[in-house]
């Protein structure tokens, strides 16, 4: 499934944007942001495969160019080095750096001609993100981005509203993401889920007590339940 990440301050734009994109493929998942922060959180904790972007975000500031600011910041991580980027603003003078420096897919001024933006939203919505299946995954906590390599982390407990990370180095806790979101964020084979709230390693696993249900761990990581439901996925996972 597509993620699409609109930024833009007019709800109104927004509206219309999605509605655009969502004539083109009706089953992409579009976020909406109107600030600079809530993209970038949204950009940390998806794995998103178009940006539609206006310039000016916050219009009481003058000069404002954020939206540039927030793809210079999103270039710099691996997995948004290439992903297509299409400018949508009424600021006309950026344009030629957007190209050169963010290599963006596309630059529009307001009004943005509806069907050359649909045309190119229909080449845009066809790159396939690379998928990242010994690479980096990264959390969002208080303001700061945590990374952790895929391969370092040992598991992952969901408690509620929290997911606590536990890797080789150190353990965290982030909030506001689900088990099935990082599940497809991490789209690995190594990791095998336990129970509802808990997916594992395969490789600290030093080996499986199916008669108790309790997974020990490599390395004094620990012991961890695995659910009556999840037993016979787990027999088949690690045969």
């Amino acid at each position: 499934m597509k993620h699409v990440l609109i930024l833009e301050n007019s709800c109104a734009e927004q509206e219309a944007l999605e509605k655009i994109v969502r004539e083109l493929n009706a089953d992409v998942v579009i976020h909406k942001a109107d600030t600079v922060a809530a993209a970038y959180q949204i950009a940390v904790e998806h794995v998103v495969s178009l940006f539609l972007v206006d310039i000016v975000i916050d219009s009481s500031i003058r000069s404002d160019v954020s939206g540039l600011k927030f793809v210079e910041s999103i270039r710099k991580l691996d997995r948004y080095a290439f992903v297509p980027v299409i400018f949508i603003t009424a600021l006309a003078d950026p344009g030629q750096y957007a190209y050169k420096m963010l290599h963006c897919y596309g630059y529009f001024e307001k009004p943005a001609p509806v069907k050359e933006l649909k045309q190119l939203l229909k080449q845009a919505l066809k790159y396939h993100h690379p998928k990242e299946k010994e690479g980096t995954i990264y959390f969002r906590k208080d303001g700061v981005i945590y990374a952790a390599e895929k391969e370092k982390i040992v598991y992952m407990e969901s408690h509620g509203g929290s997911i606590t990370i536990r890797t080789v180095y150190d353990e965290f806790t982030v909030y506001y993401r689900s088990c099935k979101d990082i599940l497809e964020e991490l789209d690995s084979d190594l990791f095998i889920r336990i129970n509802r709230g808990i997916f594992v390693n395969r490789k600290y696993i030093a080996n499986a007590d199916m008669v108790n249900r309790i997974v020990h761990l490599v390395d004094g990581y620990g012991d961890l339940e695995i659910s009556v439901r999840m037993k016979k996925n787990i027999l088949g996972k690690l045969h």
